[in-house]
């Protein structure tokens, strides 16, 4: 799956993910660190779980702020990507 991608992607990782455990996480950096021409970040957020830039409970301020990093780095990516 990873190896297909062909077009720059961004990847904003809750640090507590089950679609997505340690082992793929890793396996899917090194794949992509491998792909060379192809532009990605690769971005954990520490103290956060699946969802937490979709539906965040603001009233927890590191989900909070991480909610806010999220947001920022993904309108800078795109400006800098599209």
């Amino acid at each position: 799956m990873v190896e297909a991608i062909k077009v720059p992607t961004l990847w904003q990782i809750p640090e507590e993910d089950h679609y997505m455990p340690d082992e793929f996480r890793n396996k899917t950096r090194e794949t992509l660190k491998k792909k060379s021409g192809i532009a990605f970040e690769f971005t954990e957020y520490k103290g956060t779980r699946h969802g937490f830039a979709a539906r965040p409970n603001l009233g927890i301020a590191h989900i909070k702020q991480a909610y806010e990093d999220a947001l920022d780095e993904g309108v800078e990516w795109f400006k800098k990507t599209l």
